[in-house]
């Protein structure tokens, strides 16, 4: 489903690595990285600190959490899971997540 179908039908539009390997542009990456330090410096994004969540029966493992939100009405929240453990699981050691919401849904 593409964006725009996605929006007109209210839906969440969920992108895989794959999708994102596919249709990244690394100049486009670079340009929006250094779009929001720009918007950052001019205090125009609003990133709290990084909420760090540990877990007792799980010493070695810590889900981190980062919002931010723009003037412009975006916001974001990205999430990382360390899990050292998953390494003899032959799975990712830090799963991750990305969420983006526009200022008009």
């Amino acid at each position: 489903v593409s964006a725009d179908a996605a929006a007109a039908l209210g839906t969440m539009l969920v992108l895989s690595d794959d999708d994102v390997r596919k249709h990244a542009v690394a100049w486009q990456i670079v340009e929006a990285n250094k779009n929001a330090f720009v918007m950052l410096a001019q205090g125009k994004a609003n990133v709290p600190k990084r909420l760090i969540m540990s877990f007792e029966n799980a010493p070695d493992d810590a889900s981190l959490f980062k919002p931010c939100s723009l003037d412009t009405g975006e916001f974001g929240l990205k999430m990382i899971h360390s899990r050292p453990g998953n390494a003899a699981l032959g799975e990712s050691t830090t799963p991750g997540t990305i969420m983006l919401f526009d200022r008009e849904t």
